[in-house]
Order: C-alpha cells, then sequence, then structure tokens
C-alpha cells in the first residue's frame, strides 16, 4: 500500500467519483480503489496490489469504452501518462496510455503523417487501438490494431516491459485487436501513415428524404473508390449544440464521407449524390486529417448515453423503407449511422482475417442521451425496434469497439457479445493465450474474454 500511496485515490473524495465515470456519465464504477496513475511504475504498483489480493482490474483513460459498471477491484486510470513523440523516418508514433486522438493527430499533422484515427477525436488512442479501431480510413488503409508495432506493458503477474514481435510475438498479436485482456498498456508504438490532407465532411438534407438518401447511396456504393469511407446518418442535434446553424434543432439525414484521393476526384465522386435536390448544407471540402472529427461533430461532454450497434450484411429494400418510419424526427436518439465497413483497398492483415470487422459489410450503431428514467425506456424500446428490422441482416459478429453501452440485441450477455467479435478459431486463440498472460482473469472489464 506504501508504494501506492501517491497515486491512489481516497473513497472519501470528489476525485474519486469524478475518476469512476467518465464520458458515459449512466456508468459510475464502484471499485474498492481507484489508483490515478502517472507514470508506468504506477500501473505496475497497482497491479502487483491487485494480484496478490485476486483483485479484478478495470482500466480506463476517457471512460468511452465502458459497456456497464462494475463493483469491487482496483480501477486503474491511466489518463495521466501522456506523451507523444513521432519518428518521422520510421512513421511512427510512440504515445502514453492517457493520449487522445486529437493530440496525436496534431502532432502527426506537422510530420505529413496521419494515425488510423475514429470519429472522435476526444477518444484516447490506447484503447481504441487494442480493440481494434475501425475509423474513416479502414477502408483504404485497415485496422489501427494491425498499426501497433510495440507495447509498455505491464501483465497479471505484476511484470513490466515492452513487447514486440520479436520478443512476444503471442502477447503483441493478442494485443492486435484483444482489448485489455492481455496486460495493462502504458505506451504504444504505433505505425503511422503517409497521409496529411484528405476531402471530407458532410452532405445534409432533411430527415424526411432518408429513404430516397438511403435508396440512392446504396447505388453510388457500387462505384465509389474502394478507399473512400461513407456512412448514411440519421441525426437530430440539439438546439443549442455547436454546430452549422442549418443542421442545429432541426432532423437531417447526412451523407459523411472521408476520401484519401485528390479534390478533383473527390468532386467527381460525390456529384451523383448532390443531385439528390433539398441540400440544407455541404461541408465537405479539403481539409488536414487532424481535422477530421469535424466531420461527425460529436459531443465530447460527459452525459448519460446508451448505444446501439450491429453488423449488417446488406443494405435491403426492408432495411430502407423501415428504418426512416423508426427513426423519425423526435424519436429517442441524438444520432443512428449505416456505416460502409469491411474490405476496400485494404485487406486483413496476415494472422487477423478472424477479427469481426471483416466480416462486416456494414456497421449500424448510434446513441441516445437518457437523462432519466423515461428516456431511458423510450431508448430500449427504439433498440427493440431497430433490432426487429435489422436481424434478418445480421452478420453475427461486430467489432469489439463499437459495442456499446446498454443495449444487448436478444439480451446476449457481455462475453457472449464480446465473443461474437471474433470469427470462432481467433476467439479460441485469444483464450488460449488469455490462460498463459492471465489465468486469474483480472484483466479485460466488461470486454472480457475468459482463460480457455
Amino acid at each position: 500500500m506504501n508504494a501506492l500511496a501517491s497515486s491512489l485515490i481516497r473513497p472519501e473524495s470528489e476525485e474519486f467519483v469524478e475518476r469512476c465515470s467518465g464520458w458515459n456519465t449512466r456508468i459510475a464504477h464502484r471499485p474498492d480503489y481507484v489508483v490515478a496513475a502517472r507514470t508506468p511504475a504506477d500501473v505496475q504498483e497497482a497491479v502487483r496490489f491487485a494480484a496478490e489480493r485476486s483483485l479484478p482490474i478495470r482500466v480506463q483513460a476517457t471512460g468511452h469504452g465502458a459497456l456497464d459498471a462494475y463493483d469491487g477491484g482496483v480501477l486503474i486510470d491511466t489518463s495521466g501518462i501522456g506523451g507523444v513523440e513521432i519518428d518521422s523516418s520510421q512513421q511512427c508514433a510512440v504515445l502514453g496510455a492517457g493520449v487522445r486522438w486529437q493530440a496525436l493527430l496534431d502532432t502527426a499533422q506537422a510530420h505529413g503523417l496521419a494515425g488510423l484515427a475514429g470519429s472522435s477525436p476526444a477518444v484516447g488512442v490506447v484503447g481504441y487501438a487494442l480493440g481494434g479501431g475501425a475509423g474513416w480510413l479502414a477502408r483504404g488503409y485497415g485496422l489501427c490494431s494491425d498499426m501497433i508495432e510495440a507495447a509498455e506493458v505491464t501483465t497479471a503477474d505484476a511484470v513490466q516491459r515492452w513487447v514486440s514481435a520479436d520478443s512476444d510475438p503471442d502477447l503483441l498479436w493478442a494485443l492486435r485487436g484483444g482489448g485489455g485482456n492481455f496486460s495493462v498498456v502504458t505506451a504504444l508504438r504505433l505505425r503511422l501513415v503517409p497521409l496529411s490532407v484528405v476531402h471530407a465532411g458532410a452532405i445534409y438534407w432533411p430527415m424526411a428524404q432518408a429513404r430516397e438518401v438511403l435508396t440512392a447511396y446504396r447505388e453510388w456504393l457500387a462505384e465509389v473508390p474502394s478507399d473512400l469511407g461513407s456512412a448514411i446518418a440519421f441525426l437530430q442535434y440539439p438546439a443549442g449544440a455547436p454546430v452549422p446553424e442549418p443542421v442545429r434543432g432541426k432532423p437531417v439525414v447526412a451523407l459523411r464521407v472521408c476520401f484519401p484521393g485528390g479534390q478533383e476526384q473527390a468532386e467527381k465522386v460525390l456529384a451523383p449524390m448532390r443531385r439528390i435536390a433539398g441540400i440544407v448544407l455541404d461541408t465537405t471540402r479539403s481539409m488536414p486529417f487532424s481535422e477530421i472529427g469535424s466531420v461527425t461533430m460529436d459531443s465530447p461532454l460527459h452525459l448519460p448515453r446508451i448505444g446501439y450497434s450491429e453488423s449488417i450484411c446488406e443494405l435491403t429494400d426492408q432495411i430502407i423503407a423501415a428504418l426512416p418510419e423508426v427513426l423519425i424526427p423526435g424519436a429517442p436518439f441524438i444520432a443512428m449511422e449505416m456505416r460502409h465497413a469491411a474490405e476496400g483497398a485494404a485487406r486483413p492483415s496476415v494472422g487477423h482475417e478472424g477479427m469481426g470487422y471483416w466480416d462486416s459489410p456494414f456497421l449500424f450503431f448510434g446513441m441516445s442521451i437518457t437523462p432519466d428514467a423515461e428516456t431511458e425506456l423510450a431508448a430500449a424500446n427504439l433498440g427493440e425496434r431497430l433490432d426487429a428490422i435489422l436481424k434478418p441482416s445480421r452478420t453475427g459478429t461486430n467489432v469489439l469497439t463499437f459495442l456499446l453501452h446498454r443495449h444487448t440485441p436478444e439480451g446476449r450477455g457481455e462475453v457472449e457479445r464480446v465473443k461474437r467479435t471474433y470469427r470462432p478459431a481467433h476467439y479460441a486463440r485469444l483464450a488460449e493465450l488469455k490462460k498463459q498472460y492471465d489465468p486469474d482473469n483480472l484483466l479485460g472489464g466488461d470486454r472480457n474474454i475468459p482463460p480457455a
């Protein structure tokens, strides 16, 4: 306990309560101990303390990944472990466990490089990368987890070391998409891509045109470049949201895009969708990739949220007809998105073909803000209606980082949800490695892979 004195947060302090929540305030953990780690040594001491007492370990930096609250054990908050260093010659970054995407994007931009970020720059890089990380550039460059070259870790036996393909190939393989199940990661060496400018943004129409837009989108996808990232989003930005006035407080449907090619080609690609009448706002432009968060304008505010996520085989006539009947103005959601996923120009890296992303032609996901029991119930009911629409087209898999809090289709438990984010053989290998590196199952939190 003495070794933890400087980083241990007392239960009677306000800071204890703050550290137990995060981006989704509906989730409030109730651990026995909170450790505010500022160095890898703090993490090592916290893991040793927990392992000696057989206490489960929960790790978080921003709280974006939390699926549910948990009781007891040790919560290690890694948000205080910062630092970003860019190696331009090797096109990679070394970054601490608390670094958020915006910090990495800004630093890499100055070197003409980019990380494979998701839609929200407020998300922590490490948790996102460990879970796979399927962002706007996935169809062109693959998953962020494939970019992990090495990691500084503390394993469940409280041993701290850097792991790489040379020193620990099995552990590195597990870290590339296995989440936080195999160690507490305090730093990553992450490969970057030579990209500084993309053509990105969104085109908005009134939500009443959703069926027309979805129909055109399906036809349009047959002709677009294989490295273009895109989605159709149903949006209801609050009247006070910091977004452009034409969409503030107005229900809209949007085409979201990110194209790593030139502006001239991008304009030709977008032309068929722009021919749909009724556009209320078009934000597409050539931009530094560090500004990619402007595509979705995700709120960084800490709010109570309920989510929904599914993997879909195809955009069927039934989905196109039924979604606009459910996602109507005033329905209990703030954003719902159908994203084009799976293989494009990119292919899965060798040994990681079993990641659920590669079996997900479309990813449908969204969020409801639920400040009270009434809106929580309404959001849950909306989820059930979405289940009924999407069930015939489910792939049966999902993506680990796209699993969202609360809504679990057909009542599947969290362990089963996690299992379905991998092909069976991939999951079986992860479970065997879990037995090797964490036999007492102290790690993994609510994205847990139990030992085989």
